[in-house]
């Protein structure tokens, strides 16, 4: 590693000191012993001690650290020396310098070795050591002849000194070159570990910061490196703590059998890019993509391999997440029959979800989806329409909206809901759709049973309201013939028992019309054709005239009837005072029929919640009668069902009138109970929403025609009036009637006998029934009012159609008024004088 680096150079070099030293003072010590040997072999002992001296000196070189600075220090010590001894020779003619060749060797040496520096370094010595020579020469030459004299003869010309002179140069020389050639090799692996060390450097910061884990074994599969990434996901902090470690021990490597890597190391073939599922050293699962590779030497032998990690958790994760919302998409496409596309209209590319194919009856594997295909689903009915949806949707840049068939190869026919979205480039030009399908055949399907549902109830509702008016007409017809026929007979002179059976007749008759009335309320309640009048009203007038019907009957049992109304409840009202009448009726009613003689029953109004002019009335109708238990409360608005079920039924009753109430009530916008405790007596309350008129009248408004309280017998007399009748009983009755007022009457069946006699002969008034053969009263009417002579001719519907609507029938086919059957004949008599005028 790079920190071991400078204790390797250092090792080197001290070794390449040694082997330096080794050469230079075994070369330099083994030459001064053979010097050492000649002069003691030519009898020289003092030349033979100072070069003996001098190998042993070299010799002990060899235990002196930093050999390198001695052998400078000495280089530069004894140059000037040696020079000196090279050029120097005693003899008795003086100083000369017979190897003067030597002074030109060693500056031409120092400067092809060391360059121009050692050179000069080199020349000075020569000169310093010249000057020496020419300052000290006799002092020397008498030192060295004082010397030398007893050297023999044949050694006193000197030269040995030479040679031994320049075999230490060649000495020096050698050093210095081994010296400079250590220094540039040196200097060259310097620089190359550098450079290496760089490169290492630069290589580990690499290894270190790419995002995969890398990994390299030996061929037995034990760690020998690592970057930082795979140390740490090992759960190590340090690299060498991997070094060394078996291959299973650290790392996610953990998970594996290892039996895929021994293959690679026995095969030689790398496995790339495999993914795995392993456990990280947290316990973590994790996703790894890896790829391994054989590592060979350089004579291809397998010496490990070389692992690389990728950890695509996140990518996985991701992976699976869409993988997963794709799926629920599909399902929840499946599940609402709702497929969806993408569609460009350049290039003509469409995609179809699963669901899509599947709602035109198509394989994903079996077409690719297109914008022929589409137009080949569609039905033939509708292909022209939905293009032209379409192009309006890319042209115009409106969403795609349309409903469609869809044809499937099967044949079957579904009905699609169709939806897009539109995208524009800069220029306005569509570049993409996408929208979704909508299989809506079940709500088309149900869509056209609702509708043949309705139409078949609106057909039942019109076929029961043709009922009840055929009822109505039928049961009121017999009705006013019984009525009428009592009454003009309780009008002629009879006998006490005739009397008493034709009242009791008449009574009868009456109360069995209140039945009536009853189920026929409760018919059109539930066909929902009774609407409610909205006008202004007196109070006090309509609980006048409830106690005016009523109280008869609690006097006949000697019953206490009170009413108390709060001083708060407005005078006028606008409301429908006949229904608001018809509960109270109801209610006292029952309170009479179920309270003893002698009791007592109380009438309350009082002011509720009231906001401007909206306002709440509250009633309650107090008794003291045989009172409820709870199981009977609960069935008390039940339609056709009373408290007292047994078979005695003390009480009587239909059973209608509580439901017919509580209907009334709730139409009013209000509500109605009960409290009662069996033999305690019974409490009613009920409350209905009402409208105060912004400005007081003392006369209330009604939609109704006014009814003189009294008609002068007189107003009609002389009146001569077409009776339009197809009932013979009825004519009859009608003609008694109207000539007890002192009327003349001419009778037609239908109405086209009603318009011959109008041709025939004038008259006052007519009296038109509504339903006749031949022709009825409203056609009849219609064609009398396209005479103009005919235009103020009084027609006066008396009919028994006297269901809701009947009149405004009645008076949008051109008559005049309306007079419901049975007859009272005093509200006929004032109709008839509100239109008729004799004579006109």
């Amino acid at each position: 590693m790079p920190a071991n680096k400078p204790t390797e150079l250092q090792q080197f070099h001290r070794s390449q000191q040694q082997l330096i030293a080794l050469i230079v003072v075994g070369i330099v010590a083994f030459m001064a012993a053979v010097f050492a040997g000649v002069h003691w072999v030519f009898d020289d002992p003092a030349g033979a001690l100072v070069l003996f001296v001098t190998a042993l000196v070299w010799g002990g070189f060899f235990f002196v650290d930093k050999f390198y600075k001695q052998i400078v220090s000495i280089h530069v010590v004894l140059t000037p020396f040696i020079v000196m001894l090279c050029y120097f020779q005693l003899s008795e003619g003086g100083l000369q310098t017979p190897h003067s060749g030597w002074f030109l060797v060693g500056p031409v040496l120092a400067l092809l070795s060391s360059g121009v520096p050692a050179a000069i370094i080199w020349f000075l010595n020569i000169v310093v050591a010249q000057w020496l020579v020419m300052l000290y020469a006799e002092p020397i030459k008498a030192r060295f002849v004082d010397y030398l004299s007893a050297v023999p003869p044949a050694y006193q010309n000197y030269d040995y000194f030479i040679s031994i002179t320049g075999q230490l140069i060649t000495v020096f020389l050698l050093v210095y070159f081994i010296d400079r050639a250590r220094k540039n090799a040196y200097a060259d692996l310097e620089i190359r570990s550098d450079e290496l060390d760089n490169a290492n450097l630069m290589l580990e910061s690499v290894v270190n910061t790419i995002p995969v884990r890398v990994y390299w074994t030996d061929a037995e599969l034990r760690y020998l490196g690592c970057n930082q990434g795979f140390a740490d996901d090992a759960g190590l902090g340090s690299l060498k703590e991997v070094i060394g470690c078996d291959f299973q021990a650290v790392g996610w490597n953990r998970d594996t059998t290892g039996l895929v890597e021994r293959d690679i190391i026995e095969s030689g073939r790398a496995v790339l890019n495999r993914e795995e599922i392993r456990i990280s050293a947290s316990g973590e699962q994790v996703w790894l993509r890896v790829s391994t590779v054989p590592l060979n030497d350089v004579a291809g032998e397998r010496i490990g391999l070389l692992g690389i990690y990728e950890n695509i958790t996140a990518d996985k994760r991701k992976e699976i997440a869409l993988t997963e919302t794709e799926e629920r998409l599909r399902m929840a496409q499946a599940v609402a029959h709702v497929g969806s596309f993408d569609w460009d209209p350049v290039s003509g590319k469409l995609w179809w979800s699963d669901e899509h194919f599947r709602l035109w009856g198509l394989s994903p594997k079996s077409i690719v989806p297109s914008y022929e295909v589409f137009l080949a689903g569609l039905h033939a009915d509708d292909t022209e329409r939905v293009v032209a949806v379409l192009q309006e949707a890319l042209e115009g840049g409106r969403s795609y909206s349309c409903e469609h068939r869809v044809v499937t190869p099967t044949g079957e026919e579904r009905h699609i809901h169709g939806r897009g979205q539109v995208t524009f480039d800069a220029a306005g030009a569509a570049v993409r759709m996408v929208g979704t399908v909508q299989d809506v055949t079940q709500q088309k399907l149900s869509e056209m049973a609702l509708e043949t549902s309705r139409a078949v109830e609106a057909s039942a509702n019109r076929a029961k309201s043709e009922f009840l008016a055929n009822m109505s007409h039928e049961i009121r017809t017999p009705m006013n013939a019984i009525i009428g026929m009592t009454q003009l007979a309780l009008g002629t002179p009879l006998t006490d028992k005739q009397r008493n059976y034709v009242d009791k007749a008449h009574s009868s008759a009456k109360g069995l019309l209140g039945i009536i009335n009853d189920i026929l309320d409760f018919s059109k309640i539930e066909a929902g054709k009774l609407d409610l009048e909205t006008a202004r009203f007196e109070f006090a007038g309509v609980i006048r005239d409830v106690l005016d019907i009523v109280r008869l009957k609690a006097e006949e049992k000697g019953q206490q009837l009170s009413v108390e109304v709060a001083t708060e409840v407005p005078a006028v009202l606008i409301g429908d005072s006949l229904r608001i009448g018809q509960v109270l009726i109801n209610l006292i009613s029952n309170a009479i029929k179920f309270t003893p003689e002698g009791g007592r029953i109380k009438v309350s109004a009082e002011l509720g919640e009231s906001s401007g002019t909206d306002l709440m009335l509250r009633f309650s109708v107090r008794d003291t009668g045989i009172g409820l238990t709870a199981e009977e409360q609960e069935r008390l608005f039940q339609s056709f069902s009373q408290a007292d079920g047994s078979t005695t039924r003390r009480f009587g009753g239909t059973g209608l009138g509580l439901a017919i109430s509580q209907k009334l009530v709730n139409l009013m916008g209000g509500d109605i109970w009960v409290e009662s405790r069996k033999s305690e007596g019974t409490v009613f309350h009920f409350t209905i929403r009402l409208t105060e008129p912004r400005t007081d009248s003392s006369r209330p408004t009604d939609t109704s025609p006014s009814v003189p309280d009294q008609v002068p017998a007189e107003a009609l007399q002389g009146a001569h009036i077409l009776l339009v009748e197809d009932n013979d009983i009825n004519q009859e009755l009608a003609r008694e009637l109207l000539a007890m007022h002192g009327m003349t009457v001419s009778v037609a069946h239908n109405g086209q006998e009603a318009l011959e006699r109008l041709d025939e002969a004038a008259f006052d008034g007519v009296l038109m029934d509504c339903q006749m053969p031949v022709m009825d009263g409203y056609e009849a009417t219609r064609r009398i009012r396209k005479q103009p002579r005919f235009a103020d001719l009084p027609v006066i519907a008396m009919t028994a159609n006297a269901m809701k609507g009947d009149r405004e029938k009645a008076i949008d086919s051109g008559m005049n008024d309306h007079i419901a059957k049975p007859i009272d004949i005093d509200v006929m008599l004032a109709t008839m004088a509100k239109w008729i005028r004799v004579g006109h």
